[in-house]
């Protein structure tokens, strides 16, 4: 991943669009977790890691608090990947939130009605 290219395309998009890859990125990984596609399913959570830092600047006050919460999330998660990766449980529960983070971000970034 050339993180610099990557991030160069992202910060050209407004912040809605911004939000918009990461709500994506959230729920792509989330279904990789749930057809058993790890590599996929960890690949697309760092990239997600990057875009919630990215965005953040971008941000009022309590969206950089969304963003802060949803990169420390994927971090940790990336850094004891084996540990929760093979625990049914944290599967499911990390499928349910970065599900709800998607629905959250799509929501704030105006792509959902209330």
């Amino acid at each position: 991943m050339n993180l610099k290219a990557l991030e160069e395309r992202f910060l050209k998009e407004d912040i809605k669009t911004r939000m918009g890859h990461l709500a994506s990125d959230l729920v792509k990984a989330a279904t990789f977790i749930e057809i058993g596609s790890s590599q996929q399913a960890k690949s697309v959570m760092i990239e997600g890691k990057y875009f919630a830092e990215w965005s953040a600047a971008g941000l009022n006050v309590e969206d950089q608090g969304k963003m802060a919460e949803i990169q420390s999330y994927l971090a940790l998660r990336e850094l004891q990947w084996s540990k929760w990766y093979e625990t049914p449980n944290a599967l499911k529960s990390t499928v349910n939130d970065l599900r709800n983070w998607s629905q959250e971000l799509l929501k704030r970034g105006g792509f959902l009605n209330e």
